[in-house]
């Protein structure tokens, strides 16, 4: 994979066609992000999770992007983020198979079940 060199392009990388990158390169792209350790300006590192802010309360602040690559049959869609907790920091990257854009919402609720069933997320989240 190339190495972004913007914001915009940390936000969109991967993000057109087959997917190139693994679950566990997905986790470890984001935990350099999350340290702002990717070769890119911090500010642009900043900007990005600043975007990719999707909840905060007062137990957790989960950050996190969507995916979805239809170059194969069938598509691959993807939630990759992380859960900020006053405990702990988790890291997260769920993959799977799309074979209807109504799938797409799945992603979502199902790393969120996970998250939930973990202890992550709160029961309600």
């Amino acid at each position: 994979m190339a190495t972004p060199t913007s914001a915009a392009a940390l936000i969109s990388s991967g993000s057109t066609g087959g997917l190139r990158i693994s679950p566990v390169e997905q986790v470890q792209f984001i935990v350099k992000l999350y340290g702002n350790a990717l070769p890119v300006q911090e500010r642009s590192q900043r900007i990005v999770k600043e975007i990719l802010l999707i909840e905060a309360t007062a137990v957790y602040i989960l950050r996190a992007k969507t995916g979805y690559g239809v170059r194969f049959t069938p598509g691959i869609g993807w939630w990759v983020g992380w859960v900020e907790r006053e405990d702990n920091t988790y890291f997260f990257a769920l993959n799977m198979d799309i074979t209807s854009k109504e799938q797409l919402g799945a992603r979502i609720a199902i790393a969120k079940a996970i998250l939930r069933a973990e202890g992550i997320l709160p029961p309600s989240s």
